[in-house]
């Protein structure tokens, strides 16, 4: 335990990281076995060889590492350990290499100088290690070519000693090459291993997220009309929803009261979340004006909107601009109510297929600038007539074989050329024209346009 902790304490800074520790644990470790192995190895070349420069240079790494130790401990700074014990293993290898002479005869032990470069891998960075891979190539190609021989301790190399550090040299240099092979091996997995746990996190908390979304999903769709309640109040009627995202910004409001049906295409600021937060704040807004505040004038419906809508954002410490643009018709019997909030009317008259466009206030249901109360149109309708409200993501659609938006025109052109037909079947044409013309370019903004045809009377039901 005395031991463990006096490795851990190496170079000790109260600022080290994990990694820092490691790699100086790491480093005194193998300094301290190296040393250990260079006494071993420098006691069998007395035995077999006597006295001489070959004995001497293993003690001479050992003095080396032992001296620069206590450096590095001192001057809190294992780089200059690191850098010791590279230029020890790589170059009093080689010495001993060239002590003896000829491969041969030193059992290869030059194979030690490889630990350079692996250790400069170990400790410090790609472009040091190339610096000693160089060293160690330099060293090889020396020894093979020119056979430096420093001392004639050689003369006393016997076959039992060549086969012996053949053996020592070959199996111990291999077993610390596979080593640390296997240490980075071992890291890249574990890393491999971190990041795969990583990504089956962060997708565990994807399917949450998309649970919750489409969990909220089910909660907007409750604050919509359902398919018979479409049905039954707009008989002659359809509604084409297509949200950018799971949940939206754009909503679709219907109410009955009385006699009169009220008709909303909603678009709340931003789309996805966001947009759908809104788009609850100002649909409440919107059933409040007519249940509790007993209002029936689009114009009137939209100011007390705006009101309750700022009231509910006032609660906020930040100024939020949020709103709502909105286009709201009351239709009684063949009668027609339009007030809207930057969003348009349009009616395509049967006779003579001409779109009358009744524009909305140039202000939005939020915080506004001057505002003003909203105005109500009033409109006869005939027969035939084809009545269109909306928000801006169809017409604001890219595609088409220049990825341009749809534009506004060529809305009111699609609409003008099938408002003659049933309004199932425009739905129909509608929605595969936006499909063809986006291709597979992602969708902008969110969509709603309701349509409703005029053969008789509106049916309210009872």
């Amino acid at each position: 335990m005395k031991v463990k902790n006096i490795f851990e304490r190496f170079a000790y800074k109260s600022t080290d990281t994990d990694d820092e520790r490691f790699s100086k644990n790491l480093i005194i470790i193998i300094s301290v076995s190296c040393c250990f192995f260079g006494l071993i190895w420098g006691g069998l070349y007395y035995l077999f060889l006597g006295y001489g420069l070959t004995m001497f240079l293993p003690w001479l790494f050992v003095l080396f590492i032992g001296v620069t130790i206590p450096v590095a401990h001192f001057k809190r700074n294992h780089f200059i350990l690191v850098n010791a014990q590279l230029t020890g293993i790589t170059w009093i290898s080689a010495l001993v290499q060239w002590s003896l002479g000829s491969i041969n005869d030193s059992g290869f032990v030059v194979l030690w100088s490889f630990l350079g470069p692996i250790g400069a891998l170990l400790f410090t960075n790609k472009k040091q290690a190339v610096f000693w891979m160089i060293q160690f190539l330099f060293i090889v190609v020396l020894t093979v070519l020119v056979q430096p021989k420093l001392s004639n301790d050689s003369s006393h190399v016997t076959d039992v000693f060549r086969d012996t550090f053949y053996v020592m040299n070959l199996c111990t240099t291999s077993l610390i090459v596979f080593g640390t092979s296997l240490y980075f091996v071992r890291d890249i997995l574990r890393k491999k291993n971190m990041n795969f746990l990583l990504l089956k996190s962060t997708e565990a908390k994807n399917r949450e997220l998309v649970d919750s979304i489409k969990y909220a999903q089910r909660i907007q769709n409750a604050i919509m009309p359902t398919e018979k309640q479409l049905n039954e109040l707009i008989p002659n009627g359809f509604v084409f929803y297509q949200p950018k995202d799971i949940v939206a910004g754009d909503f679709y409001w219907l109410n009955q009261k009385d006699n009169s049906t009220y008709i909303a295409a909603c678009d709340c600021t931003g789309h996805g979340v966001p947009g759908a937060l809104v788009s609850v704040v100002c649909n409440t807004a919107l059933n409040r004006s007519i249940k509790e505040f007993k209002l029936n004038t689009p114009g009137e419906i939209l100011d007390k909107t705006r009101e309750l809508v700022l009231t509910e954002f006032e609660k906020s410490e930040d100024e939020v601009s949020d709103g709502m643009d909105i286009a709201l018709i009351k239709i009684n019997g063949n009668h027609l109510s339009f007030s809207g909030a930057n969003n348009p009317l349009w009616i395509v008259r049967n006779n003579n297929q001409i779109l009358e466009d009744i524009k909305g206030c140039k202000q939005s249901i939020g915080l506004t600038n001057n505002p003003t109360p909203f105005i109500t149109h009033e409109v006869d309708l005939n027969s035939g007539d084809c009545v269109y409200v909306f928000t801006d993501g169809y017409s604001d659609q890219f595609g088409g074989p220049k990825g341009k938006k749809f534009k506004t025109k060529a809305f009111k052109n699609l609409l003008q050329s099938i408002h003659y037909l049933p309004s199932k079947e425009q739905k129909v044409i509608i929605e595969s024209t936006i499909k063809q013309w986006k291709g597979k370019l992602e969708q902008v903004d969110d969509i709603c346009i309701i349509g409703l045809k005029i053969n008789e009377p509106v049916n309210i039901p009872n």
